[in-house]
């Protein structure tokens, strides 16, 4: 759980914003988009501390990931991206970006195992 004053969802599928106002209630705000539509319909929330990207992005081409986050660090603004990467060798993902992708993007302050076996959790401060 992110203890923040806003929080917001997306995802490009109803059923899984369904499920999550069921989890989260009032707590957060959810909106239907996908990962090109992200930085408008985050424009309204204004700046984000963090952007949190876990489990889906090693199903999109890293330049769909560097165009959608570059979008949201110039409107609304994001300072921090937390994202799960495929540990080399491991899983059978269409997408397995690396620690070399993410540096294009900024520097990774923090990384952990994330409890599978099979991704890591990095912490990038966006440039």
């Amino acid at each position: 759980r992110v203890p923040a004053a806003c929080r917001v969802g997306l995802d490009r599928e109803e059923p899984v914003l369904r499920e999550a106002r069921f989890l989260h209630g009032a707590d957060m705000r959810f909106a239907r988009a996908d990962l090109a539509d992200a930085a408008a319909t985050l424009r309204e929330d204004g700046p984000i501390d963090v952007l949190i990207m876990i489990n889906w992005p090693h199903t999109v081409a890293f330049e769909e990931i560097v165009s959608a986050v570059t979008a949201m660090r110039q409107a609304p603004g994001v300072n921090y991206l937390l994202i799960d990467t495929v540990k080399p060798g491991r899983g059978k993902y269409r997408f397995a970006h690396g620690v070399q992708d993410l540096e294009r993007l900024g520097d990774i302050t923090a990384s952990m195992d994330a409890g599978d076996a099979i991704r890591d959790l990095q912490l990038v401060r966006l440039r």
